[in-house]
């Protein structure tokens, strides 16, 4: 009820929608939170016919030198979605096995620590993590200038020139691989790009991605 326009929170706030029945719901304040910016985690249970699925979704900060800020936001997004894995119900049964689902607009592209961190190739706060990067998983080897989600083709971008352009900084990131084939990512690409009267849906792109949440 307060992210409205003129709301001291600002005029943005996140959602999950779901074909799937939502048993769940939590919401996180993240660190680093300003008066015009309140940042969020939202975490979803969802009832899938594949069993208990957790989908998170977040938007971090976005100005080029919050990178240490989107750090401890990313440490805390990390931190929420192990305790949520590691959730057992009165019988002593883990709630949820399967796979997590952390989709957002990260604001930092692939070679920021915040994103390497969550790639397994950074230590924040003494230790490390493991997310997959599901568009990475599917385009290995990609160029720096491929699979890019803010645009300067993009009309939207326009209030925001100051900010780089032409960056790839939204994701859809998977937990790890299980050995019997769940979290396995089966494609990913980008969506939504398309103009309708020169016209993009948003300023940023899409991300598109099918992941498998059955054992083979």
């Amino acid at each position: 009820g307060q992210l409205r326009p003129g709301a001291p929170a600002g005029e943005e706030g996140l959602a999950i929608l779901s074909r799937h029945e939502i048993v769940e719901q939590k919401a996180m304040a993240l660190p680093e939170a300003r008066p015009t910016e309140a940042r969020l985690l939202l975490s979803v249970q969802l009832a899938t016919p594949a069993g208990p699925i957790w989908c998170h979704t977040t938007h971090l900060h976005y100005r080029l030198d919050d990178g240490l800020a989107r750090e401890r936001q990313v440490v805390a997004i990390d931190d929420a979605v192990r305790a949520i894995a590691g959730e057992h119900d009165a019988a002593g049964a883990r709630v949820s096995d399967g796979p997590h689902l952390l989709c957002g607009d990260f604001n930092a592209t692939p070679d920021h620590d915040e994103i390497r961190f969550l790639r397994s190739l950074h230590t924040l706060s003494g230790r490390r993590t493991h997310w997959q990067d599901a568009w990475l998983r599917r385009h290995p080897g990609a160029r720096a200038d491929e699979g890019v989600t803010w645009s300067s083709e993009n009309e939207q971008t326009r209030p925001l020139r100051s900010l780089d352009l032409d960056r790839r900084i939204d994701y859809v990131l998977v937990s790890s691989r299980r050995k019997d084939g769940r979290g396995t990512v089966l494609d990913a690409r980008v969506v939504l790009d398309e103009r309708d009267d020169g016209i993009c849906a948003s300023d940023h792109y899409g991300v598109l991605a099918d992941v498998q949440v059955t054992p083979r």
